[in-house]
């Protein structure tokens, strides 16, 4: 619950009273439910009957404080990475309806770079459009970018 010296190593153990969001009640179950061999064995021993005892967030914070950096043999951003992995499934297709924020956060592959100017392209075009002749009034950047 609280901090501990370890003289052997040099280092204060800190407490999982100390981490955000957790309580007593989590902090009972976690020790009652030890061992655990990886946060996967943790995340199955956090659920009796069906029902979570820890939530996301909570497991989040454990996460960031570095409480399964030893049993993962694993840098934070990693195992955070892996965590979030089982939350949420991965896309096997892309398709437009992603496309914004794919590039909002810089995630489409290199590899589609010309795909993903197309997009952009297409998009902006649209938005130029002329609602009476339906011409689209292209900028000579826009107009260069088509030709080439």
């Amino acid at each position: 619950m609280g901090f501990i010296p370890d003289v052997e190593d040099n280092s204060i153990m800190f407490g999982l009273k100390g981490i955000s969001r957790i309580g007593d009640d989590i902090i009972n179950e976690i020790i009652s439910n030890r061992p655990y061999n990886s946060l996967q064995d943790f995340l199955n021993k956090m659920v009796v009957d069906g029902k979570k005892l820890i939530s996301k967030d909570r497991v989040v914070n454990l996460i960031k404080a570095g409480c399964f950096d030893a049993i993962e043999k694993s840098d934070r951003a990693t195992i955070m990475k892996r965590f979030i992995d089982t939350l949420v499934p991965r896309k096997k297709t892309l398709n437009l309806r992603n496309m914004d924020k794919l590039i909002e956060y810089d995630l489409v592959p290199e590899n589609l770079t010309f795909e993903k100017g197309i997009y952009l392209f297409t998009k902006e075009a649209r938005k130029r459009r002329d609602k009476v002749n339906g011409y689209y009034n292209l900028d000579e950047i826009m107009v260069l970018w088509y030709r080439k």
